[in-house]
């Protein structure tokens, strides 16, 4: 029941304000000031029906926190204890310099992450704002169940929905793009066409790194970041042994260290490099390549051999090759070369068939090729039985 107490001025006499209260068995009374009798009237409708079908969020603590400070407190007590990658962290604070950061959590609604998403979606794939609501939605999540801030989170969660119907948060669309026969050599050429022998500026061996970048990314599934993070007492020669350190994973961000094979194929490129004398101890191994380095390089050089449009980019040109893509080739070469699911796991890093599968782009030949390498292995194997016997 919502009651109406006009507020006079002692001096004039004159009512300045209306102060509405509303006493509801199941929840703490609330009021509010209105400069005007409607506004008032309007605003304990709003709430009385609000309470009635269980969506009031309350005014006492939503309304001080806004959805900024809400990120800011997710970051300062989650992070802490269980670290956010990279990507996740940086969103949050870029997050809090938006306009939406400074609606109060009791004033937020569906409208106002529609806005969102579609002034984002301008800029970026639908996958990165999807991304960017569901950090925001972990963070109301956090404020509900930590902060106790009542139905923090019920306007994100009611217009997921619709933003997915309207395409704003729609996955990226997967990528099949491999090797066709002939780019990979021609890749390989390019560091020798930009520059010709004579040039041994640091430029150059750059550069020159990426020969064997390319062929070892082939060759371990790896990662932009984890080729130029990798240092040479990480690979075991004798062993056929590669660790890789902080590995990318959805939940492990500072653990997910892993040991993966090391092919002989591998190893021979890992030497070839050695063997220019441009490595500098104590540094990484293809230092001073960055990540960012290796995938702007490929893109040139993959322009240079004519495999990517020129002055193109992977959102306008669907079929332009990136670095990513040999990570795809590399995993999908496992399953045709006869590995099972769970060794190619081994290399890939990946702890689901989900996840895994999304890297396979196998061909009809391909899984011909890999019945006929398990026929040749089990020819073998029972040719060893006969012989053990």
């Amino acid at each position: 029941m919502a009651t109406c107490t006009p507020m006079i001025d002692k001096e004039t006499g004159k009512i300045v304000s209306y102060r509405f209260q509303i006493r509801k068995k199941g929840f703490k009374p609330t009021s509010k000031k209105f400069d005007t009798k409607a506004k008032g009237e309007r605003w304990a409708k709003k709430t009385e029906s609000e309470m009635d079908l269980g969506n009031w969020q309350g005014t006492s603590n939503n309304a001080r926190w806004t959805l900024g400070a809400v990120m800011k407190a997710y970051i300062n007590e989650v992070h802490p204890i269980k670290p956010f990658g990279k990507t996740k962290y940086n969103a949050l604070l870029r997050l809090q310099t938006l306009p939406i950061a400074n609606v109060s959590i009791s004033e937020l609604t569906g409208q106002h992450f529609f806005e969102f998403a579609k002034h984002r979606r301008l800029k970026v794939k639908g996958k990165s704002v999807q991304d960017d609501i569901g950090y925001m939605s972990k963070a109301l999540v956090f404020a509900r169940a930590i902060k106790l801030l009542p139905n923090a989170d019920k306007s994100l969660r009611d217009i997921r929905p619709v933003l997915a119907d309207y395409d704003l948060t729609a996955p990226s669309r997967d990528r099949n793009r491999r090797l066709v026969p002939g780019e990979f050599e021609a890749l390989l050429s390019v560091p020798h066409k930009m520059y010709d022998g004579s040039n041994r500026s640091d430029a150059h061996k750059t550069r020159l790194r990426m020969k064997y970048i390319i062929p070892l990314a082939l060759e371990t599934t790896m990662r932009e970041g984890e080729l130029a993070r990798m240092l040479l007492t990480d690979a075991n020669f004798d062993t056929g042994e590669l660790m890789i350190w902080k590995r990318k994973h959805p939940t492990k961000k500072e653990t997910n260290d892993q040991c993966i094979p090391l092919t002989e194929e591998a190893i021979k490129v890992l030497k070839e490099y050695l063997a220019l004398g441009i490595h500098t101890e104590g540094k990484p191994l293809f230092w001073p390549v960055s990540a960012r380095n290796i995938s702007d390089m490929f893109h040139t050089m993959a322009e240079l051999c004519n495999i990517n449009e020129k002055g193109s980019s992977v959102r306008s040109n669907f079929n332009n090759l990136t670095f990513h893509d040999l990570r795809h080739e590399a995993i999908t070469r496992l399953f045709a070369e006869g590995f099972k699911a769970e060794e190619v796991m081994l290399f890939s890093g990946h702890t689901d068939m989900k996840s895994l599968l999304i890297y396979v782009n196998l061909t009809p030949a391909d899984v011909l090729r890999a019945k006929e390498i398990r026929r040749v292995i089990m020819e073998q194997r029972l040719d060893e039985i006969s012989l053990a016997l």
